[in-house]
């Protein structure tokens, strides 16, 4: 079976669907009432479901919505563009990053020292955040034992709105080995659907799947 028969088998749209539902559970962001319902349709469905969007990528019939935002407050009194996008276009999204796909292509080429939004494995999606932000700290910790004195800390000015799309595809392909087109295709037109910016920037804050997204764009830096 090739990479594009993998990802769009039922079989990994019903698993990027129980990774939403844990990410729904779980998150701190203002979405539950946008969320909970089109969730509960899914789950009445059912099979059914799964095996008609299976059909409709597989006979190129699937088309990625246009995204909607939130705004939410940052500490520094900026804001932060959450993407509200349908349900389809997140399973379909969350089916192309899922760990067997294109995940851990992308991450088990990452350091040890990239320590934000790692894959875990097959039931759950992405390592607790919690335990990654300890060892980022141990990290330093072991750094002034060893002797160093000076600590840099900088931050990315709106990073994830800023990633330039082509740039990430090049990144994709050179560094990641990733060349199937057909799923290649299918990310490019979702991530060019929900750009806020005309300059075809962006990728979609609020799901965990474009952490994996965010953590290759860096990849040539680390």
């Amino acid at each position: 079976m090739d990479l594009f028969e993998q990802f769009s088998s039922k079989e990994n749209l019903k698993k990027a669907f129980l990774y939403l539902k844990d990410e729904a559970d779980e998150s701190t962001l203002c979405l539950d009432p946008l969320w909970r319902p089109s969730i509960s349709a899914v789950v009445q469905l059912g099979d059914n479901f799964f095996e008609t969007l299976q059909e409709y990528i597989r006979q190129n019939k699937y088309k990625p919505d246009k995204a909607d935002f939130i705004y939410a407050q940052k500490d520094n009194l900026d804001v932060r563009p959450i993407c509200v996008f349908s349900s389809v276009d997140r399973i379909v999204f969350q089916a192309l990053l899922n760990p067997w796909i294109l995940g851990n292509k992308i991450d088990s080429k990452l350091f040890n020292s990239c320590l934000c939004n790692r894959i875990l494995g097959k039931e759950e999606y992405l390592k607790p955040y919690k335990n990654q932000w300890t060892k980022f700290y141990d990290k330093q910790v072991e750094a002034f034992n060893k002797g160093f004195v000076w600590r840099v800390e900088f931050d990315i000015h709106t990073y994830y709105e800023d990633i330039h799309i082509d740039t990430l595809f090049k990144v994709l392909k050179e560094s990641f080995q990733i060349h199937d087109e057909q799923v290649l295709a299918i990310l490019r037109s979702q991530l060019e659907a929900w750009s806020e910016k005309p300059t075809m920037c962006g990728i979609p804050q609020g799901a965990n799947a474009s952490g994996v997204l965010a953590n290759a764009y860096l990849y040539p830096l680390d």
